[in-house]
């Protein structure tokens, strides 16, 4: 029955020219796909529907707002199938499609999604100039949001990080900090997200003391309302990590029962929570 529905609805889609061309109509056709790639999740027949629909919908309302929402529809159910190549052409696509169409805010949402799929691919060199062009075009852009330039510099430094650009990507961490508002619960997510990053890059160096007093800061972080608990947990377990490597195991066994503590009020981590208890145990003796 469902392949009878489908077929009937490409059938529809191949009879498009004689539908009116207007925004309506392409609007159905894009919901259809939508529904098939975020609503009953079969992605490779959401794939199909999407190539096509973006075909019908660019016939109808030429280069538009609506034939943008289409191409990145393709290329997201490329990504859902993990076809990561060709989802990052068809994202280079739709990038080309939103300079076209002056949406700014659209480009640096399809630059990371594209600067990811590099990213899967290997292609940390691909990834870092794709977010550095973002940063460019956001920085250029009257009015922009300070907390979109933040997430950027954010994800620029992770990528240099893998490049073995540990410097510039240092500069990057806190060029994104500067941006960014503490108490702000809308910045909330991507500080965490930054200050992990930045604990992480001290600690990939081996500067302990530098990696131990920035882990310090996300867990006071984490711990502030709203508290987040899965920061809190990699706060304690980086620390414990930290405290045995310099010799001091009395000291990684204070953040481990802290961690230990978080970490049972939540029955999704009963596995980690098991492997952490043994952490314990032979630490105690």
């Amino acid at each position: 029955m469902r392949r009878v529905r489908l077929t009937a609805c490409l059938a529809l889609l191949v009879g498009i020219s004689n539908v009116p061309a207007n925004d309506s109509d392409a609007s159905k056709f894009i919901s259809y796909c939508e529904h098939e790639l975020y609503g009953t999740k079969n992605y490779e027949e959401a794939g199909k529907i999407c190539k096509r629909v973006k075909q019908d919908v660019k016939a109808l309302v030429g280069m538009s707002p609506l034939f943008l929402r289409s191409a990145v529809n393709e290329a997201d159910a490329k990504w859902a199938l993990g076809n990561y190549p060709e989802a990052f052409n068809l994202y280079a696509e739709a990038v080309e499609v939103a300079i076209k169409l002056g949406d700014v805010n659209k480009v640096r949402e399809l630059r990371i999604r594209q600067a990811d799929a590099a990213m899967f691919r290997g292609k940390s060199f691909e990834a870092e100039i794709l977010l550095r062009d973002a940063i460019a075009r956001v920085q250029s852009t009257a009015g922009s949001s300070a907390l979109q330039e933040a997430d950027l510099l954010s994800r620029h430094a992770e990528v240099l990080v893998t490049l073995g650009q540990t410097k510039a990507a240092m500069q990057g961490y806190l060029a994104a900090f500067a941006k960014l508002d503490v108490i702000s619960a809308t910045d909330r997510p991507i500080l965490l997200k930054t200050q992990l990053g930045y604990a992480e890059l001290f600690e990939r160096q081996s500067r302990y003391a530098g990696a131990m007093a920035t882990y310090q800061r996300l867990l006071k972080l984490a711990q502030s309302s709203p508290v987040s608990v899965e920061y809190t947990i990699i706060a304690y377990e980086r620390m414990g990590w930290i405290s045995e490597t310099l010799g001091k195991p009395q000291e990684a066994l204070v953040f481990y029962k802290h961690q230990l503590e978080v970490s049972e009020k939540d029955p999704t981590r009963s596995d980690a929570t098991i492997e952490l208890r043994r952490k314990i145990q032979r630490l105690e003796g």
